[in-house]
Order: C-alpha cells, then structure tokens, then sequence
C-alpha cells in the first residue's frame, strides 16, 4: 500500500511600493531566531488562494491586497520521511491599500517594513532556509521567467535538494 503524503498549501505576497518590496519579521517556533521573509502563511480549509492571500497580508501587514495580480512562481517541498509536501503560490500583487500595521494571529510576526529592492534582497538572503529564499532571489533578480516550478526534496539527513528549477534542464 502506498503511504498517504499531505498536501499543505501556502500562499505569499509580493508587495511592491515603487521600488520597494514589503518585508516581515517573524520567528517561527522552528527557526533559530528573526527572519525577513515575504508576506504569508497557510491556506485554510474551504478556502480559495487569492481569499488566504488576502487574508494573510492582511493580518502579517495591515495592507488589503485589492487585486492578487499574477503568479510568480511556485515551489513544491516534499518531505518524503513525514510523508508531508509543502506547496508554495506565490503571486505579485498588483493592486493594494492601507497602511502598515501588523496584526498577527499566531504571534509570530513581529514587524513588516517596505525596504528598498537592494536592501530586501540582502534580508532575504540572509534566510537560513535556502529552499525558502533561493526562487524569491532568482525571481526578484529576474533570472527566472514568471511562471516558474520549484522543487525541492528533504532528506533524513535534513538537506534540501533542489531537483528543479528555472532551468528545465535540471529535471531530475
């Protein structure tokens, strides 16, 4: 019999302001300390992606997405020991309103803040989760088209292999 996996679906924000990007602050129980790290969280039961978005932004932010925009890309995590994949949606909002003002139901979340694209990118790149902030960097640097798949794969050994990116030819 084959083992059943668990889909866990997530989706996150591009937020830009000019040439901004909006950036939270959070400590998950998991992680070692403050990340910078985009905007978002999990989708709910019986709830639609662009619904979670904004509801996400909303309470990691205070901004009310007014139009979720397009795709960005996204990123599938398989965690075949847990029996677990993660899948990622992440979208670049194209229409947004309000003003900052975090409001977290988890309580990890401590502050978001709009940075200047080259200071963002260096928050981001400071993410001990490569999975995690590898295809953001790629896509905000624009060295991947929109659209593009990720995936990835963790081993009983904790490391994460990346088996696909931008570049098709990695397909393994």
């Amino acid at each position: 019999m084959i083992p059943h996996t668990h889909v866990h679906q997530v989706v996150v924000a591009l937020i830009r302001r000019d040439d901004e990007l909006l950036l939270v602050q959070q400590h998950e129980p998991y992680e070692p300390g403050p990340t910078w790290v985009l905007p978002g969280g999990s989708v709910e039961s019986n709830e639609f992606l662009h619904e979670s978005l904004v509801r996400e932004a909303r309470e990691e932010t205070g901004i009310t997405i007014l139009h979720p925009g397009h795709l960005a890309y996204i990123a599938q995590y398989d965690y075949p020991d847990e029996q677990h994949q993660l899948i990622v949606y992440v979208f670049e909002v194209q229409a947004w309103a309000g003003n900052i003002a975090c409001d977290d139901p988890d309580g990890h979340v401590m502050q978001a803040c709009f940075f200047p694209l080259d200071a963002a990118l260096d928050k981001l790149e400071d993410d001990h989760f490569r999975h995690r902030c590898e295809p953001a960097l790629s896509y905000l640097r624009g060295e991947c088209q929109v659209g593009s798949l990720w995936s990835y794969r963790h081993d009983s050994d904790g490391n994460d292999t990346l088996l696909r990116g931008p570049d098709s030819s990695k397909v393994l």
